[in-house]
C-alpha cells in the first residue's frame, strides 16, 4: 500500500514541481523548447524520507545529463544558555532548561487558611507553598532577549498566559514581567537579591 502520510504526499508534489521547473529550466539551459521530445529525457524524481531535523534534498532530473537540486535545512534551534538555570528572589523564583521549557512560583502573600479562594499561599510542614505558579516554552532569542508563550497560571494578575518576554540585565538578573524585583542568578551582586 503506497504512503500516504501529509509529508510523503507535500514530498511528492514538491518533487512533482521541481520536474516541471526542472525541464523549464533544463530546456532555457539547452536552447530547446519543451515541444522537442527528441531533445528531452524522461523526467524521474526521488523522494527521500530523512528525519525532521536533518537537511530534506529533492532531486529531479529533467534533460539527460542536467540535474536540478535544491536543498533546505531547517532554521537551528534557539539557544537559551544565557536564560537557563534558577533565578530567584524574596518570594519568587523561575527554572528554565536549556529546551526553554521553564517554571515561575511566586508568593500571592494571602494565606489559604485565611481565604481558601485561589490562588493562595499554603504551609506544610513549615513550608510555604507558593500560590503563583506558571509554565512556560520560550521559542526565541535575540541577545539578551527571549520570547515564548506562558501556558498555564495560577495567578493571571501576575502572569498571565499568552506571549511572554524575559530579560537577562549585564549584572545576571532576569527580569520577569509583573514581578515586582527582578530575579537574580548565580553571579548578581551581593545584596541585590532580598533575604
Amino acid at each position: 500500500m503506497p504512503d500516504r502520510s501529509p509529508i510523503t504526499v507535500r514530498r511528492k508534489a514538491l518533487a512533482a514541481g521541481l520536474a516541471a521547473v526542472g525541464i523549464v529550466a533544463a530546456a532555457s539551459l539547452t536552447g530547446c523548447s519543451t515541444s522537442s521530445p527528441k531533445r528531452l529525457a524522461s523526467t524521474a524524481s526521488t523522494t527521500v524520507t530523512v528525519p525532521a531535523t536533518a537537511v530534506q534534498t529533492s532531486t529531479t532530473q529533467a534533460v539527460q545529463g542536467t540535474v536540478v537540486t535544491t536543498t533546505t535545512a531547517p532554521a537551528p534551534a534557539p539557544n537559551f544558555g544565557v536564560f537557563a538555570g534558577t533565578w530567584t528572589y524574596h518570594g519568587a523564583a523561575a527554572s528554565i532548561g536549556l529546551d526553554g521549557r521553564g517554571t515561575a512560583d511566586w508568593r500571592i502573600y494571602k494565606w489559604c487558611s485565611d481565604d481558601p479562594t485561589p490562588p493562595c499561599d499554603d504551609l506544610v510542614n513549615n513550608n510555604i507553598i507558593d500560590g503563583g505558579h506558571a509554565s512556560f516554552r520560550l521559542t526565541g532569542v535575540t541577545a539578551n532577549t527571549a520570547y515564548g508563550i506562558v501556558s498555564q497560571t495560577t495567578d493571571t494578575k501576575t502572569v498571565a498566559s499568552g506571549p511572554l518576554v524575559l530579560r537577562v540585565t549585564a549584572d545576571d538578573h532576569l527580569e520577569f514581567p509583573n514581578f515586582s524585583q527582578p530575579l537574580c542568578g548565580p553571579h548578581s551582586p551581593p545584596g541585590t537579591c532580598g533575604a
